[in-house]
C-alpha cells in the first residue's frame, strides 16, 4: 500500500478512537508509517494566552520553552510551512529568538518538518501540528512532501476528534450515571453517547457499523427506560 493511501486509511481509523490516549497512539503510528518520528501539537487560547502542547511520547514539552515560532508564523492560512534547521535559510524574516529556537530543536534531532495549521489566526484558538523528523532536506522533500495533502487530512481529523473526545467527558459521565440508574445496556449507552456528540442517526449507524433501524430501536428502548 502506498504511503498516501496508508495515511488516508489511518485518518479514517482516527474517527473510531474512543479515548485521547488511543487517538494519539493511532496518530503517532500513522505519521511513523510515513517516515515521521515526532509530532508537536500546539494550540493557543487567544483569550487566556494559554498554550497547550502535546508531544510524541519521547519528546518533552518542557524542552521547547514557552515560545514557538509555529504560533507566530504558521497560522495565517492553511498552506504548509516547512520547518527545522534544514529549511531555515528559506525564512530570512525570522527573528533571532525564532532562529535560536530552531537551532536548539536541531540538537534534539528535529531537523526537518512540516507545520500544518488546523485553527487559524482570527479565531478563538490558533495552532495545529508540526510534524518533525531527523531527515536531511533532500530526503524530506523526496519522501514527505509528496504526502503533505494526506498528512493535512490526518491532522485536521485528529484536531477535530480531540475536541469531540474532550467535550464528551461530562456527557460520558452523565451517560454512565443514566445507564446505572435506568438499566441501559452497553449498546444503548453507546448509541446515546454518539448521538449526544451531535451526530445524526445515519452518522451514528455508520460510526458504530449498525443499521439506521437498529439505532432507532436502541434509542426507543433507551427513552422508554
Amino acid at each position: 500500500m502506498a504511503t498516501a493511501e496508508r495515511l488516508l486509511t489511518a485518518a479514517t481509523r482516527l474517527e473510531t478512537a474512543g479515548t485521547t490516549p488511543e487517538l494519539w497512539d493511532q496518530f503517532g503510528r500513522a505519521i511513523k508509517s510515513a517516515g515521521i518520528a515526532n509530532f508537536i501539537y500546539l494550540m493557543l487560547d487567544c483569550a487566556s494566552g494559554e498554550v497547550r502542547r502535546i508531544c510524541s511520547a519521547h519528546l518533552s514539552p518542557a524542552a521547547f520553552g514557552p515560545q514557538d515560532p509555529f504560533l507566530t508564523y504558521c497560522c495565517n492560512d492553511f498552506a504548509p510551512t516547512y520547518t527545522g534547521i534544514e529549511f531555515l535559510s528559506d525564512y530570512k524574516y525570522l527573528q533571532d529568538d525564532a532562529r535560536a529556537y530552531i537551532e536548539e530543536a536541531a540538537k534534539l534531532g528535529l531537523r526537518s518538518g512540516v507545520a500544518l495549521a488546523t485553527r487559524l489566526r482570527g479565531g478563538p484558538r490558533r495552532g495545529g501540528f508540526n510534524l518533525v523528523s531527523s531527515l536531511a532536506r533532500a530526503d524530506f522533500e523526496a519522501t514527505i512532501v509528496p504526502c503533505v495533502a494526506e498528512l493535512r487530512t490526518l491532522c485536521l481529523i485528529a484536531d477535530r476528534r480531540l475536541a469531540e473526545l474532550e467535550s464528551a467527558g461530562p456527557v460520558r459521565a452523565g451517560l454512565t450515571s443514566a445507564a446505572e440508574a435506568f438499566g441501559l445496556t452497553a449498546r444503548e449507552t453507546e448509541v446515546l453517547g454518539v448521538m449526544a456528540a451531535g451526530l445524526s442517526r445515519e452518522e451514528c449507524a455508520n460510526r458504530l457499523g449498525i443499521s439506521h433501524g437498529t439505532v432507532s430501536s436502541h434509542l426507543k428502548a433507551s427513552y422508554a427506560k
